[in-house]
C-alpha cells in the first residue's frame, strides 16, 4: 500500500489530501462522444485516474480489494443511509468500503447521493435530474422520476448541473455502487454553506419524496463527507472520534454542538470537523423521515495511516444508519440534545473513595499531558468506574475560573471522560491560554457528573440554585452548570449571561418561544482548599 501510495502520490503534487486534481485523458473524449450522442446529458468522469484507478479492470480490481479486507460483523437492521468519505481511494476506499459491505446483499434499486460543492458557491441545492454519470466502469443513469419528487417537495432546491461537472465527493462513491448494485439509478445533490434548519428541511423534503414514489424499501442514502482537515494526527483522532459519537447520538443539536465545540477551541489547522457538513445533517434528517432510528460507526482512519505523516493529516469515518425498531418510547429522545429525558431520574452518585480516586486520575491525566504531550489511559474493573457518564471538569486558580469543558450525553465510562475532560479543560478551552506546568500545582479540580436533561417549557421551571440551564437555538448552545448561580442574585442575569457569553444569543433569548430551554443537576465534588 505504501508503495502504491508513493507512485501514486508523484502525479499529485500541489494537491491537497481531500480534492486532487489531474488530466482526464481518453476517458473524458469518450464520454464527450457519448454526449454529444444523446438527446439526455451525460457527466463524464472528472477524477477518474486521479482519486481512483483510470482503467476498468484496475477500478474494478481497487474496489473488491478494498470490500474483501473489511473486518467485523455486519449491523443488525436495515440500512437507510451511509456516511462515506470521497478522498483518493488510497486514503480512503478502506474506510469507505465498511459502509459499502453493510449494504452488500440488500436489494438497492436508487441511491440519492448528498455532497458539498467544492467548486460552486450554491444559493440553492443543485439537482443533476436528468442524465448518465459514466465512470471507468460504465454508465449510471440519473432516476428522473424520483430527481423530480425531490425538487417538488424541497424549494430550497433546484435543477443544476453546472456545479457536477468537476466534483468529485459524489463520483468516488460510483465505482463501489456499480459493483455491488449494477442496475443503480441515482439521484446526484450538491449543498452548498446551508444553515441547519434548511438541511433538516431539505433532508425531510427527500424523505417525503422517497416515501411518495413508494422506494423507501429500496433506495439508500450517502451523505459523500470527509472528517477533519488538516489537524495533526493526534488531534485529528481525539475530534473526529468525538464528532463521531456525536453522530452516533442521531440527534443534530448534539453534533452541531460538538462541532462548533471544536471549531471554537483554538485547534491548529483544523479547518473543519466535517468538510460536509450539511450533506450529514440532511442525510441525518432524511434517514430519520425513513424511519431510521439509530446510527452504527463502523470504521475510522486518517491519511496519516497510509502515509506516516503526522503532522497533517484529514480524517474519514464511516457510518451506516439503520432501522432497527427501537421502541416507540424512544421518539421522545429527539426532544433532548442529550437524547435522555426522564424526570424521575435519580442523579448519579459517586462514592467517597471514587471521589478521591478520579480527582487523582483528573490531577495526574492533565500533569502526564503536560509532561508527554499525550493522553494518560487508566484500567479498572470497578462497575461505578465504567458506568458511562455525562461528566464536566472544572479548573480554579485561587477563586477564579481557569478553564471548564464537558459533555452533555454519556457516551464512554465515569473514568475514561473524566480523564479525557481534565486534560481538555486544562489546554484547550478558548477562552484561556493552556495551563502550564508550573501553574498545575496551584489549581483545583472540581468534577460535576450530569444527571439526564429534561426539557422545560420556559424559565418559570428553572430553580435557582438547583439546575443547571442549557439554551439551544438552531446551531447555537450554551450551558452554565447550577455552581454559576453563586455569581448571580437574579435568575433573569443569570439566563442574560448564559444566552449571550456561552451562546452567543441576544441577551434576552431565553424568553424567545424559540430558544429551548433544559434544565439538570449535577453530582459534583472537588480538591480541598490548600
Amino acid at each position: 500500500m505504501i508503495e502504491q501510495f508513493k507512485k501514486i502520490r508523484a502525479g499529485w503534487m500541489g494537491m491537497t489530501l481531500c480534492m486532487v486534481g489531474c488530466h482526464r485523458g481518453s476517458l473524458e473524449a469518450t464520454a464527450s462522444s457519448d454526449a454529444a450522442s444523446s438527446a439526455e446529458p451525460v457527466r463524464p468522469p472528472a477524477v477518474a485516474g486521479q482519486f481512483y484507478p483510470g482503467q476498468s479492470a484496475a477500478l474494478r480490481r481497487a474496489v473488491k480489494d478494498a470490500l474483501r479486507q473489511v473486518e467485523g460483523e455486519v449491523p443488525v437492521g436495515q440500512p437507510v443511509a451511509l456516511l462515506a468519505p470521497h478522498a483518493g481511494y488510497v486514503y480512503s476506499a478502506g474506510v469507505a468500503a465498511y459502509g459499502y459491505r453493510a449494504v452488500a446483499g440488500r436489494r438497492i434499486t436508487d441511491v440519492v447521493l448528498i455532497g458539498n460543492s467544492h467548486h460552486f458557491p450554491l444559493r440553492k441545492g443543485a439537482v443533476y435530474a436528468r442524465g448518465t454519470f459514466v465512470t471507468p466502469l460504465g454508465r449510471v443513469p440519473v432516476n428522473a422520476g424520483l430527481a423530480d419528487a425531490i425538487l417538488q417537495e424541497s424549494s430550497l432546491l433546484e435543477t443544476n448541473d453546472a456545479p457536477h461537472g468537476p466534483e468529485h465527493s459524489l463520483e468516488v462513491q460510483l465505482p463501489f455502487l456499480q459493483e455491488l448494485f449494477p442496475e443503480v439509478q441515482i439521484v446526484p445533490i450538491l449543498l452548498g454553506s446551508f444553515p441547519a434548519r434548511q438541511c433538516r428541511s431539505i433532508g425531510e423534503g427527500i424523505g417525503r419524496a422517497i416515501q411518495k414514489t413508494g422506494r423507501a424499501g429500496t433506495t439508500l442514502i450517502i451523505s459523500s463527507s470527509d472528517m477533519s482537515h488538516y489537524p495533526t494526527g493526534d488531534n485529528a483522532n481525539r475530534v473526529d472520534r468525538e464528532a463521531l459519537q456525536a453522530l452516533e447520538s442521531f440527534d443534530e443539536g448534539v453534533l452541531a454542538a460538538d462541532i462548533e465545540k471544536f471549531m471554537s477551541a483554538g485547534i491548529p489547522n483544523l479547518h473543519c470537523v466535517f468538510c460536509g457538513e450539511e450533506s450529514v445533517l440532511t442525510t441525518m434528517a432524511a434517514a430519520r423521515t425513513l424511519g431510521a432510528d439509530a446510527v452504527k460507526i463502523l470504521h475510522y482512519a486518517n491519511s496519516g495511516d497510509v502515509t506516516s505523516e503526522r503532522d497533517r493529516v484529514v480524517g474519514y469515518g464511516s457510518a451506516v444508519f439503520l432501522k432497527v425498531g427501537k421502541k416507540s418510547t424512544d421518539s421522545k429522545k429527539k426532544e433532548s440534545p442529550t437524547n435522555v429525558v426522564n424526570s424521575s431520574s435519580k442523579p448519579f452518585a459517586v462514592s467517597p473513595s471514587h471521589q478521591v480516586f478520579l480527582l487523582n486520575v483528573a490531577r495526574e491525566s492533565i500533569a502526564y499531558y503536560l509532561d508527554k504531550g499525550q493522553k494518560k489511559t487508566f484500567a479498572t474493573q470497578d462497575p461505578e468506574l465504567l458506568t458511562p457518564a455525562a461528566v464536566f471538569v472544572t479548573l480554579t486558580q485561587r477563586g477564579e475560573l481557569r478553564g471548564c469543558i464537558g459533555i452533555l450525553e454519556a457516551r464512554a465510562s465515569l473514568l475514561e471522560t473524566v480523564a479525557d475532560f481534565a486534560v481538555a479543560a486544562a489546554v484547550e478551552d478558548s477562552r484561556f491560554q493552556p495551563v502550564t506546568a508550573r501553574e498545575l500545582p496551584g489549581l483545583r479540580i472540581e468534577i460535576s457528573v450530569l444527571s439526564p436533561m429534561e426539557r422545560v417549557p420556559n424559565a418559570d421551571s428553572i430553580q435557582p440554585q438547583v439546575h443547571g440551564v442549557l439554551v439551544r437555538r438552531g446551531r447555537h448552545q450554551g450551558l452554565f452548570l447550577p455552581q454559576v448561580w453563586e455569581h448571580f442574585d437574579r435568575k433573569e442575569d443569570f439566563m442574560d449571561e448564559l444566552c449571550r457569553q456561552k451562546a452567543h444569543l441576544e441577551a434576552r433569548a431565553w424568553q424567545d418561544p424559540a430558544t429551548e430551554l433544559y434544565t439538570f443537576t449535577v453530582f459534583a465534588f472537588e480538591e480541598p482548599a490548600k
